[in-house]
């Protein structure tokens, strides 16, 4: 609005931090594109953030689809605003989101804690999520069914069965762990096994992972599956 803008290092700070420790960050503001855009660009700032939506529509439904589009659960999401209205009403609309008010003495404090539960991440997931979003920006512009937009992504999927599992073992234990939605089975793997357990191919446990890529991007490890005593599926994610 005009406003003569004073940048907060320790959250600009916070924010660089988090996106390259597995958080992303990204924005819901009632602003003009081209003014906060220009305004970010010349405070470094833009490059740092996903999925901005920028523009004048209610805060609560615009960040309940930021969510969809960015398949994350809510009680995995901070929501961080200096108006508390903004603040009930994104509660109201998403529930289960944690909040916090900007504009409150103990802001800096959540974030560093929130950074320092994190500072063992050494993974970024910026580019995954930009890729995303680029996907649904493609899937907006497409005229056709999702099965042509699909086909139109060149996807492509590997098998990698039995021991060859043993070097993912860390991400399929966070896949299985982390999954709910797409997590079948709703099983999980008690924390530091999963090596171990792949282990035990040749006795009992059958495994196979799921690896993926398309025109927009490599995306890993993306699907698990678990069969004990070749009968029964334990794993399915």
């Amino acid at each position: 609005d005009g406003d003569d803008v004073t940048l907060m290092p320790f959250r600009a700070d916070a924010v660089r931090f988090l996106n390259q420790h597995g958080i992303v960050n990204a924005i819901c503001s009632p602003n003009d594109l081209n003014t906060a855009k220009a305004r970010l660009l010349e405070l470094g700032l833009w490059d740092e953030f996903v999925f901005p939506n920028i523009g004048f529509q209610p805060k609560g439904e615009t960040v309940a689809q930021m969510l969809e589009e960015m398949q994350l659960r809510a009680p995995n999401v901070v929501f961080i605003d200096d108006n508390v209205n903004n603040l009930e009403e994104i509660k109201f609309n998403v529930p289960g989101i944690q909040v916090i008010d900007a504009s409150d003495p103990g802001c800096d404090a959540a974030l560093q804690d929130i950074m320092e539960a994190n500072a063992h991440v050494n993974t970024s997931r910026v580019a995954q999520y930009r890729a995303l979003e680029q996907r649904i920006v493609d899937r907006k512009s497409n005229t056709g069914s999702n099965e042509d937009f699909l086909k139109s992504c060149n996807l492509n999927v590997c098998v990698v069965r039995w021991a060859d599992n043993l070097e993912f073992a860390p991400r399929i234990e966070e896949l299985v762990n982390r999954s709910n939605q797409l997590n079948f089975t709703k099983s999980r793997i008690p924390s530091g096994t999963a090596h171990d357990l792949l282990s035990s191919f040749h006795k009992e446990f059958y495994s196979l992972s799921i690896f993926a890529w398309d025109k927009y991007g490599y995306h890993g490890l993306v699907g698990f599956a678990g069969i004990q005593n070749r009968s029964k599926l334990v794993d399915f994610v």
